[in-house]
């Protein structure tokens, strides 16, 4: 699930879109009111970080949503595996964190 209203985040989930298989990932803007929240989230949980549910139920957020959507992604693939050596998860979920602060300021500047 990601934040829609974000210009940011709209155009990377556009890349990711172009990249993924057909019926391999759900989109879900939280950011439209008519999408349901799932038990347990809130909204605006769902639309400061990045989420993603596994085929098993598990929610994912931050940077270990982005290394499971990764996983799935042509050319994303290389980059999920190094993820998985020691510190680097760690070390993407600081940047990511960054980000989340810098995020509003850098929204006004990209726009839509």
């Amino acid at each position: 699930m990601y934040d829609g209203s974000c210009p940011i985040c709209s155009r990377e989930i556009q890349h990711y879109q172009r990249l993924a298989e057909p019926g391999v990932c759900a989109w879900t803007d939280v950011s439209d009111p008519a999408v349901s929240v799932p038990s347990g989230l809130s909204r605006q949980a769902l639309m400061d970080r990045f989420h993603v549910q596994t085929q098993d139920g598990q929610w994912l957020s931050g940077a270990r949503a982005f290394v499971a959507l990764w996983q799935h992604l042509p050319r994303w693939r290389y980059l999920a595996m190094v993820c998985k050596w020691p510190g680097v998860l760690w070390l993407l979920e600081r940047l990511y964190s960054v980000f989340l602060v810098v995020r509003p300021v850098l929204q006004g500047k990209v726009g839509r």
